[in-house]
């Protein structure tokens, strides 16, 4: 995630390069490895669960552990390892984090707050449920004896069909295909809550919105209803106006009220008016004039000089 965003954390060219190959030869590297090695442990097609759905055929044997099931244990240690070292520096070292976060343009605290949580949740989960799977599989099912591909390949193509009645009676075999699926959408929800709900996710969704609204015809922005809250518009001759929402309930219609640099607060009535009694003035930031407001069509107020001089001045004998 930080090596592949518009700005990288202190990344050149190369190491950015390095790391995205790094990055897909595990994640590509992996599954493939899996694929060729599930030929060894599998003995027929697939098996249908009825409230299940279609799932792989794999005996239960002690092959299948070492070679498929028992995968995610070491894995697990490995990555347990490297998150301890993780936190150990991220703490260490967070004077020099924030100095980091404050020197880069595109870096936030964020991103390494989601970094440790992983590293947390990898620590506490991953070794945990995995054995307790390998537990269930080997202590509540019966073992089938390995004896060569011949014998386990034997009518390769079949394929079984299960009841509800008939896999749910066995309390292993129950346990196991609900932790399973318990386990594929848990993953799949914390995933996305760390990475599916950041920022840069917010802004990738915000772009995919904007570029496919014009092609299904989607409002540009969200408008709230029933809001207090005063919103700002501009009448035909450039003027703004203030609009004032209420409750139907109270019988008090909606008013605009046109001010220049001002804005007008005042009781309305059923009937649109307002009562000048009620009105408060404060002041508003102005908005920007392109023209002078002759130009623009706006009655100024009319200017009142009165000179003290005339205003006192004694009638002549």
């Amino acid at each position: 995630m930080i090596a592949l965003g518009k700005h990288p954390a202190g990344f050149s060219p190369e190491s950015k390069r390095r790391v995205i190959l790094t990055d897909l030869a595990i994640g590509l590297s992996i599954p493939l490895v899996q694929l060729v090695i599930f030929y060894f442990v599998q003995d027929h097609r697939f098996d249908i669960y009825e409230g299940v759905g279609c799932v792989e055929s794999t005996p239960n044997t002690y092959l299948l552990a070492v070679l498929y099931t028992g995968w995610p244990i070491p894995i697990g240690i490995i990555s347990a390892i490297y998150c301890v070292i993780t936190l150990r520096v991220l703490l260490r070292r967070r004077t020099e984090l924030k100095r980091l976060i404050a020197s880069k343009d595109g870096l936030t605290s964020h991103r390494y707050y989601r970094l440790m949580a992983m590293c947390i949740i990898e620590i506490v989960l991953t070794i945990p449920l995995c054995g307790f799977v390998l537990f269930i599989s080997f202590n509540e099912l019966d073992v089938y004896p390995w004896n060569g591909l011949a014998d386990l390949h034997q009518d390769f193509g079949r394929i079984d069909e299960y009841s509800a009645e008939e896999w749910t009676s066995i309390p292993g075999f129950r346990m196991n295909n609900v932790s399973n699926q318990c386990m594929t959408f848990g993953c799949a929800a914390v995933y996305f809550c760390f990475f599916g709900l950041s920022e840069e996710a917010r802004e990738h969704y915000r772009q995919a919105y904007n570029t496919s609204k014009q092609w299904v015809g989607l409002p540009d922005t969200w408008r709230r209803s029933h809001s207090r809250a005063p919103s700002f518009s501009r009448t035909g001759t450039s003027q703004p106006t203030i609009e004032f929402a209420h409750e139907a309930s109270s019988g008090v219609s909606t008013t605009q009220i046109s001010s220049h640099g001002i804005s007008s607060y005042g009781k309305a009535t059923s009937f649109g008016s307002v009562d000048p009694d009620h009105i408060s003035y404060f002041p508003m930031a102005r908005l920007p004039e392109k023209s002078p407001p002759e130009r623009r069509g706006l009655v100024q107020p009319p200017r009142y000089h009165t000179r003290y001089g005339e205003k006192n001045r004694k009638p002549s004998q």
